[in-house]
């Protein structure tokens, strides 16, 4: 009997023994998000480790993680319990509450046989280390977000840090702690003035490869940047975007990064999508009738000849007339880029049959040297002539410096010749379509500029970005530069309209109310807004007679507002303009509406008006309201309403032209 007791007490020595060694080399592991040793209240921490057993993993592990000021460890703050995953790694999430006062910290983890511990600390005065820098459509980068594709179906919204994932970057090198899906439910989408909910993922990442992947974006005032993929937050749309809608992104307040510091503040980031489908009957996005046919290349159609810098290609009249001639081209269309090196002065020689066939057939001619492309419509052309067309991109000595708030590009030099006589003037406007510098950092702020060699001084000519390409219109030929608007102003930097307004302001449409202030939310009068529309349309018409009793022939607006009325853009009452009165946001929808009937725009199928203040609208203004509504023009506010009666914001002004001009394709 006490053999087999001696018997069993060894066993149960042995076993012990075993045992011991079996457990003997557990260890466990515990870190927090980017090494981080600093937090303040609100701020997330991923709690996170491994635990191992003689190096290999040990999985389904309980795992109790304590948190306690230093040297109180009966002073429990934070207590959770976990278990490890397949591969040994555990985590825990939560926001270091508000009673976490300023002092030291101990986070402990536990298994029943491992212990370890970690330190950090609450400083009273943490800095903010994530914010939010921008957005784009993933994968654009030709043109800010403003107004973006309809069949965009992914959006990039770019931070200052990790959003992506939590990893620890000190104490356990490239080791991934975890997704970071509370900032799914940071993001939400809306659409239309009744903020209706638009569906969508949030592709998260946990990839470190992946998340070191260049992506570019947008800042908030309009600079391409680039950064890693691991600081963008991407969402892929569910569902189609609609046509002409403007839409909300928001941004929670509680949207954090790896370090653990929150966004702190709510964020709603806005854009607009466009038409489906663009008309493109001339190079550059023009409108007006059929694509162009394809270019003919110069050597099909007749010889070049040297003459000092420049070169011409002299057009054959026989093969150039059975182009003309053929009811299936609409244009002749020629090809000059290789007749010489690219930047150099190049040329077309267009016999006079040539031009007099173009005229009869009513078919334009188009000269084209590489991405430049000058569209001469059969108007431009001097019957009975020989003409000749040249462009040159000139170098940088031979200009002047470009425009105040601006800043130079490109300059080019365009002539032509009827005859022997040098011709400056056309009885059409002839189209240009030029190449967006590489250098450009916002598109829709470039603009053309014409010098007038009288006086030695740049003029506006317009320009407008059309299919990647920059179109504009001239009557006459010169030296012509490109430059990109520097005009902002100290008081929008932060407004919702800032970006419409600084754009309005490079098109020479509005301007400030001192050398450095726009006055954004300052109401804007009757006649202020009809001296904006003159200028967004281009009244050239003498002014009619006097209509209106109380616009004085003195008054600097009086010109303006008579020829809008001429135009049947703004009509009185009473023989009344009231030009002082603050114009209010049904009365400026119906000069909206007048104007773009009277610039030719297509109507619009109609859309019921949602505003929840519809009824307010009056009798008179309700179809038009309804109708710029239906265009896309107007919108209503955040709260849903539209808010008729109310005086209309300089801001709103230009943003409602904008639109209205962005719809013309003015």
């Amino acid at each position: 009997m006490k053999k087999a007791i001696c018997a069993i007490l060894a066993a149960i020595i042995l076993l012990a023994a075993h045992a011991q060694v079996v457990f003997a080399d557990q260890s466990i592991t515990v870190v927090t998000n980017g090494g981080r040793k600093t937090y303040s209240p609100g701020y997330i921490m991923a709690v996170a480790g491994r635990v191992t057993n003689d190096g290999e993993a040990t999985r389904n592990a309980d795992v109790f993680l304590e948190i306690y000021p230093a040297g109180s460890p009966n002073s429990i703050k934070y207590y959770a319990g976990t278990k490890s995953n397949e591969s040994g790694y555990y985590m825990t999430v939560f926001t270091v509450p508000s009673d976490f006062s300023d002092g030291d910290y101990t986070i402990a983890a536990h298994t029943a046989e491992a212990s370890a511990e970690s330190d950090f600390s609450m400083p009273s005065d943490a800095p903010k280390e994530v914010a939010f820098l921008g957005s784009d459509p993933e994968g654009v980068t030709e043109t800010p977000t403003e107004v973006i594709p309809v069949s965009t179906n992914a959006l990039a919204l770019a931070f200052q840090g990790n959003v992506n994932y939590f990893i620890n970057n000190k104490d356990m090198p490239g080791v991934v702690i975890g997704a970071n899906e509370n900032n799914e439910d940071c993001i939400s989408l809306y659409k239309g003035e009744d903020n209706t909910p638009v569906s969508f993922d949030v592709e998260l990442i946990d990839d470190l490869a992946a998340g070191s992947a260049t992506i570019s974006y947008y800042d908030l005032s309009e600079t391409q940047l680039q950064t890693q993929r691991q600081c963008c937050l991407v969402l892929s749309l569910n569902e189609q975007l609609e046509e002409n809608t403007l839409y909300a992104v928001k941004i929670d307040g509680d949207l954090c990064a790896n370090n653990g510091s929150k966004l702190g503040e709510d964020i709603t980031v806005y854009f607009k999508t466009g038409d489906s489908t663009t008309s493109t009957s001339t190079p550059g996005g023009t409108s007006g009738g059929s694509s162009l046919p394809a270019a003919i290349p110069a050597s099909d159609l007749g010889k070049t000849v040297q003459n000092g810098n420049i070169t011409t290609l002299q057009v054959d009249t026989e093969k150039a007339s059975a182009i003309l001639k053929k009811a299936d081209m609409s244009a002749l269309v020629v090809d000059i880029s290789e007749i010489a090196a690219a930047g150099a002065q190049k040329a077309g020689r267009f016999p006079a049959a040539v031009v007099d066939l173009a005229i009869a057939e009513h078919k334009p001619i188009v000269l084209q040297d590489s991405e430049i492309i000058m569209y001469i419509p059969p108007e431009a052309l001097t019957k009975g002539k020989e003409m000749t067309f040249s462009v040159m991109l000139a170098s940088d000595e031979t200009v002047q410096n470009a425009p105040g708030d601006t800043e130079r590009k490109a300059v080019y030099i365009f002539s032509a010749s009827s005859g022997v006589t040098e011709l400056h003037n056309f009885q059409q406007a002839v189209m240009m379509t030029l190449p967006i510098p590489e250098d450009v950092s916002a598109p829709d702020k470039l603009g053309v500029y014409c010098l007038n060699e009288e006086n030695n001084q740049w003029e506006y000519m317009g320009g407008r970005v059309r299919d990647g390409k920059l179109v504009f219109s001239a009557r006459h030929f010169s030296t012509f530069m490109v430059a990109e608007s520097r005009k902002t102003f100290a008081d929008i930097a932060s407004h919702w309209a800032k970006r419409d307004i600084e754009i309005m302001a490079a098109r020479q449409i509005v301007s400030g109310v001192g050398s450095d202030e726009f006055a954004p939310d300052t109401k804007i009068s009757r006649a202020q807004f009809a001296a904006l529309i003159c200028r967004t349309l281009n009244l050239a018409d003498n002014a009619a007679a006097d209509l209106f009793n109380d616009v004085p022939a003195t008054a600097w607006y009086a010109d303006d507002v008579l020829k809008a009325a001429k135009a049947g853009l703004v009509v009185g009452a009473d023989g009344k303009f009231r030009p002082d009165d603050m114009i209010t946001r049904q009365e400026m929808a119906a000069m909206i509406q007048r104007a773009y009937n009277y610039a030719g725009g297509q109507a619009p199928e109609l859309k019921e008006i949602t505003f929840s203040d519809k009824r307010s609208i009056d009798a008179w203004a309700y179809e038009a309201v309804r109708t710029v509504y239906s265009l896309g023009i107007i919108n209503g506010r955040t709260d849903g309403s539209f808010g008729a009666a109310d005086n209309a914001t300089r801001a709103e002004g230009a943003v409602m032209l904008k639109n209205m001009m962005d719809k013309l394709g003015l």
